[in-house]
């Protein structure tokens, strides 16, 4: 009749991915007795079965909601990723295909690789630091366009019209005065 030492053993080296409890109910020992036995004899006392990888079948390290191995689970992102080109550097970047569907659906034309990029366009096109035309600025408000009339035109803040106007006149610019009330417009005042 073998000990109990060697009962384990040959328990555990039959089957290694048997649970304590099962090897002592077999040997007629606690669990707890199974398990310091086991690290006597140096065998690992839990067994967890190795997770494969659902793609390939190699074996997976840790332990992950995807259950697919790190180059799987990169190939899976570039097959769900399209590529898009940013609005303002026009960097080529990878965006989730359903999030560009998405924004699509939504009316959103414009997409940008950073936040940065997102500001630099805004202000470009949206009038934060925007190059106003100073020579059709200029002709506009020579042929007695009102500044709401050369804003709107322009797509642009009347008081950046009217920021311009005063700063070609202070620069030297043949600019004329006009007094032109439209809508409730105030006329801009003269500098001397």
């Amino acid at each position: 009749m073998p000990t109990t030492k060697e009962a384990v053993l040959e328990s555990r080296s039959t089957n290694p991915t048997r649970k304590a409890t099962e090897i002592a109910k077999e040997v007629g020992v606690t669990r707890e007795r199974v398990r310091q036995l086991l690290i006597k004899l140096g065998l690992p006392t839990n067994f967890r079965t190795p997770l494969l990888c659902q793609s390939c079948g190699r074996q997976i390290k840790t332990r992950s909601r995807s259950k697919l191995c790190r180059p799987c689970y990169l190939a899976s992102l570039q097959s769900r990723q399209t590529t898009v080109t940013c609005e303002n550097c026009g960097k080529q970047f990878y965006r989730k295909a359903s999030t560009v569907r998405g924004n699509k659906k939504r009316g959103y034309k414009h997409c940008f690789c950073s936040r940065k990029c997102l500001g630099y366009w805004r202000g470009s096109e949206v009038g934060f630091h925007r190059k106003l035309d100073y020579d059709t600025t200029i002709a506009l408000w020579n042929a007695k366009w009102t500044a709401r009339e050369i804003a709107l035109h322009l797509n642009t803040k009347r008081r950046s019209i009217e920021n311009l106007i005063v700063y070609a006149r202070k620069s030297g610019l043949q600019v004329i005065y006009h007094q032109r009330r439209r809508n409730g417009m105030q006329p801009l005042r003269k500098n001397s």
